[in-house]
């Protein structure tokens, strides 16, 4: 074969595979953050986490967590520029960065990084931002008679949009004197967008019950909708504090929580409701998390709400997000009805096969199965003295394998990426609410270790978890047999 030939054929193998992972909201790309031992060392703040945004959250009021283990790189996979958020702190990533994250003067953490000195002006911009600028802080009310509310928000009312005047002169002197990119400024300059609106939300909802026993509640909540529904430029609707305290506010004066839905009949009252209510953006936004809700509890929409749904949607960023959520479903759903009820899927989603036929393939090794989500904390802990396990038998005969129960396949994946599990032995099942395997068993609670040996037949239902000694005294014996 030609080499200049080869060359080529390899290197458009070596490009496609750095391309990234095929996500919800597009091809994501892997962010690198390596903590820095001092990470560690603050006792006060045990959980080292950060925390990110998500699917311009699409998915409801949740936000990504990235965990920092010492002596690993934690792996986030993000489809575009994304806010970190560490403490009080907002760190701008982009796809691909590699970070180390350390610990400042304050229990505060810095984001670096190597001989990117622009990036690291960029990465150090908000908490100078933070240092200088004003943030408006609501006053306690004693006491809080209906007077001294209605005198506090026409207050709030007037003082904000100075502040926010303000702020944006002190965002546009620090650009310069940080120099930072254009492309940086111009999704950084909208983060704190609307933020009036959401101080305002929680000055009424701090003071709920005075409102309702003077009939002034709700009438405040629709003159918050009205204001949300005057906001026409995307940019300033998609940061956190926007999607979020639109969310609260949909859960004041909808008839239920949208996330809570369980039914058709409850998705469908959800979805007029929204109309009656909300108009333009938070319509359009509302409605898609509606359709995320919809399909991640698998309840059937009729054609003339999906009609309403695409009539109401523009947001191109929200329908390919919720097309990816169809089609991922409708394909995932395809290939299991020919397979059965306890149908698995890898996170490349190309390959499906029953957990009857993965069993079979691993008859003559020992199986450990171990069942978890990614929302699961104690199956999160459990990661760590899991891959000690698999390291320390990786010569012995035992097989371990990984099925996830979760709902969603998006934090799925991320979890499995960002915890660097082994993509092979790691697998999502398709719809757990119909697997006879959980039901035979009682899969409910987790995680949940089950023991298998080498003629397939179960050990122990309730193994102990890897963290125990117990389970490496099991495997001993069992190997010493």
């Amino acid at each position: 074969m030609n080499k200049s030939f080869l060359f080529v054929l390899l290197l458009l193998f070596f490009l496609g595979s750095c391309r990234g992972y095929k996500m919800l909201d597009g091809r994501a790309t892997p962010v690198y953050l390596t903590p820095d031992p001092s990470v560690f060392n603050d006792t006060a703040f045990p959980d080292q986490g950060i925390s990110y945004d998500e699917l311009h959250q699409v998915r409801g009021n949740t936000i990504g967590v990235a965990a920092l283990e010492r002596g690993e790189v934690t792996k986030v996979l993000i489809s575009e520029p994304t806010f970190f958020n560490a403490r009080a702190d907002h760190f701008l990533v982009y796809p691909g960065e590699h970070i180390t994250i350390k610990k400042g003067n304050y229990n505060d953490y810095t984001f670096e990084i190597d001989g990117n000195q622009q990036r690291n002006n960029e990465l150090l911009f908000f908490k100078k931002f933070s240092d200088v600028a004003q943030f408006y802080y609501v006053p306690d009310l004693k006491p809080a008679s209906v007077s001294a509310i209605l005198a506090l928000d026409e207050k709030v009312k007037t003082d904000i949009p100075v502040l926010e005047l303000s702020s944006e002169h002190i965002f546009d002197s620090l650009s310069n004197v940080y120099n930072v990119s254009s492309k940086f400024k111009k999704i950084a300059r909208n983060y704190f967008a609307n933020s009036h609106l959401s101080h305002l939300f929680h000055l009424y909802l701090k003071y709920k019950d005075t409102l309702l026993a003077h009939g002034l509640y709700y009438e405040k909540c629709n003159e918050l909708i009205a204001a949300y529904n005057n906001v026409t430029e995307k940019e300033k609707f998609r940061n956190n504090t926007t999607t979020t305290t639109l969310s609260e506010l949909a859960d004041e004066v909808l008839p239920l929580h949208i996330w809570r839905i369980k039914d058709q009949k409850e998705l469908l009252t959800a979805f007029d409701s929204v109309d009656a209510h909300f108009q333009g953006l938070p319509k359009d936004y509302l409605y898609n998390h509606l359709m995320y809700q919809a399909f991640k509890k698998r309840i059937e929409i009729p054609a003339a709400y999906m009609e309403k749904y695409d009539a109401a949607s523009y947001n191109k960023d929200y329908k390919k997000i919720i097309g990816n959520v169809i089609s991922e479903q409708e394909r995932n759903d395809e290939k299991a009805g020919h397979i059965s009820s306890n149908s698995l899927v890898q996170v490349n989603g190309k390959k499906m096969k029953s957990l009857e036929e993965l069993l079979d393939q691993n008859r003559g090794k020992y199986v450990l199965l171990d069942f978890w989500t990614s929302w699961c904390a104690p199956c999160r802990e459990e990661i760590q003295p899991m891959k000690r396990l698999m390291q320390d038998y990786s010569k012995e005969n035992i097989t371990f394998l990984t099925i996830s129960l979760d709902r969603e396949t998006q934090p799925w994946k991320k979890a499995v990426i960002a915890s660097n599990l082994d993509i092979k032995t790691n697998y999502l099942m398709v719809n757990p609410n119909k697997s006879a395997f959980v039901e035979k068993y009682d899969i409910h609670s987790i995680p949940r270790y089950i023991l298998i040996d080498k003629e397939g037949n179960i050990i122990n239902l309730e193994a102990p978890t890897p963290s125990d000694p117990k389970l490496r005294q099991e495997l001993k014996e069992l190997f010493n047999k």
